[in-house]
């Protein structure tokens, strides 16, 4: 694995399609990195766009590295959706970048986030750049999804899938971030359960961890399992129901919490089905209240 591709944790096979492009010099106009929010698409294509133009491996010690860490490389862009859906004047853009020749890099890379959220102009407008493709010129459109983009788009890239990021990986992520150093195993153990898919989720709850959330989820759990009725339960669900956002944190760190534990005990499983209907009382805005008696008498 390269030095760049070493950042991109639990991403193996991803890394080995991208690294066997680089080292066979098979380089296509473009690419479409699909796979769920937060598995480390984005980082993959900016570590990409380091290899394509580093004469050491991504060596993070050159002038183009540099300046693709600082996001200030002029022909290494990333793009990410400011509005709701993104516009034919996004695409236009890029097209007028597309005119000019390279200045200092190998290959001038441009990373569209999000994009199955192009409009039906800026698919068709995209499509006409694909039809003709500017030498050493890579375009990677990074999604979750490939609704919302043409089939005729989709068949003129390389499609690189990256898979969802397992505990480990999540676990291991989060750790070797700097911001990460003052959190203790279990404070980062219970956001990634608190969070599921989202590890972006998971570091907003450890930043938001001075006010003991998780350490609450995680006391309510206990209280759930010793079938705890007493006034302690009580007063750690009141902490819970004052704001709506922090019962619904719950309910998704309960059903995460026990999907951890072994799926082999039938409770376990009829656990989890009823997680699933306290969640969708609570979308259909029942009182927590009522939810979390439901809950306990069926837990």
């Amino acid at each position: 694995m390269s030095i760049a591709f070493s950042k991109v944790i639990g991403q193996e096979r991803a890394v080995t399609i991208l690294g066997n492009i680089i080292k066979h010099k098979k380089i296509a106009h473009s690419y479409i990195f699909t796979g769920s929010n937060s598995s480390g698409k984005t980082l993959a294509a900016l570590e990409f766009a380091k290899l394509l133009n580093c004469d050491a491996a991504g060596c993070d010690q050159c002038l183009s590295c540099k300046k693709i860490n600082r996001f200030n490389h002029p022909e290494v862009k990333l793009y990410t959706r400011e509005k709701a859906n993104i516009s034919i004047d996004l695409i236009r853009d890029i097209q007028r970048s597309l005119q000019f020749t390279n200045t200092e890099a190998k290959y001038r890379v441009f990373i569209i986030e999000d994009a199955e959220r192009m409009t039906k102009e800026a698919n068709n407008c995209f499509l006409k750049t694909l039809e003709e493709p500017p030498a050493f010129t890579v375009i990677i459109l990074l999604t979750s999804s490939f609704t919302g983009l043409l089939k005729t788009i989709i068949s003129r890239c390389q499609v690189v899938t990256f898979q969802p990021l397992s505990y480990q990986s999540k676990f291991k992520i989060i750790k070797n971030n700097p911001a990460s150093v003052d959190y203790a195993n279990d404070q980062i153990k219970n956001a990634i359960i608190t969070a599921g898919q989202s590890l972006k989720d998971a570091f907003s709850f450890l930043a938001n961890s001075e006010n003991n959330l998780n350490d609450n989820f995680m006391k309510v759990y206990e209280h759930f399992l010793n079938n705890d009725t007493t006034s302690n339960m009580q007063r750690e669900f009141e902490k819970l129901a004052k704001e709506k956002e922090n019962f619904s944190a719950f309910l998704t760190f309960f059903l995460n919490k026990v999907k951890l534990d072994d799926l082999k005990i039938p409770e376990n499983k009829k656990r989890i089905e009823n997680i699933l209907k306290a969640r969708k009382y609570f979308e259909r805005n029942v009182n927590p209240r009522l939810i979390w008696a439901w809950l306990y008498l069926h837990f």
